[in-house]
């Protein structure tokens, strides 16, 4: 909404509509800091409050610089939960849908529709 982006050292440090993102050695005229510590009209995240203690590391980072990583743009690791894998091939059959329909299919004594032809599959389509 401020235009403020994090991407890389410049950008935090400009800030964005609301000020100076990131003003190395002075927290408490940094935007970030303000709103982290919710000091100002800001206040982050919504609807709670850091810790003391990670409030009191945001205020060191600043004082002491600001330091940023090498390179232009941060890099932001991804979490490790199951929704940001990539999907793996399934080693074990009973692991696949498949096994499972199978199973329904045979436990009310069906048959398996046998698999229509590429005209069939055209028409369908």
């Amino acid at each position: 909404m401020s235009g403020f982006k994090v991407t890389t050292r410049e950008n935090v440090l400009k800030g964005g509509s609301r000020g100076v993102g990131v003003k190395p050695g002075a927290a408490d005229e940094s935007v970030v800091y303000q709103a982290v510590a919710q000091t100002g009209k800001l206040k982050m995240p919504p609807g709670g409050k850091l810790s003391g203690a990670e409030i009191e590391t945001i205020r060191t980072w600043i004082e002491q610089g600001a330091g940023w990583p090498t390179g232009t743009v941060a890099q932001v690791k991804r979490p490790e939960w199951w929704a940001f894998q990539k999907p793996k091939p399934v080693a074990d059959p009973q692991a696949s849908v498949d096994y499972f329909i199978d199973r329904k299919i045979a436990a009310a004594k069906l048959e398996k529709a046998k698999t229509a032809d590429q005209l069939t599959l055209l028409r369908r389509g």
